[in-house]
């Protein structure tokens, strides 16, 4: 799927991102995590693979991230509670982000 103009640039990114944070118990330390679980879909519903996924706050050391899957998919373990930040990124599209 490829844009064809700057206002599909800048609205190819619907994003659903559902932040999921069960709680990962470790029994030595009893540090709870969480979980980000995100999809990202174009302006028709169709899923986008191979966007940049990079997510930063006060209670992440540097920048945790990923790539969404053929299907648009995407999970970040392990993050420590509080907020984030998410940035979405590819090549093909200007950066969308959100806290």
């Amino acid at each position: 799927m490829r844009p064809t103009n700057a206002v599909a640039n800048a609205t190819i990114v619907s994003l659903i991102m559902v932040f999921f944070f069960p709680p990962h118990e470790s029994a030595q330390a009893q540090v709870v995590t969480g979980d980000l679980r995100l999809s990202v879909v174009d302006s028709v519903g169709e899923s986008v693979p191979g966007i940049i996924v990079a997510v930063t706050g006060p209670n992440i050391q540097g920048v945790r991230g990923g790539y969404t899957n053929d299907l648009g998919l995407c999970i970040i373990l392990a993050l420590a509670p509080g907020k984030i930040s998410v940035r979405l990124s590819h090549t093909l599209f200007q950066p969308a982000g959100g806290r």
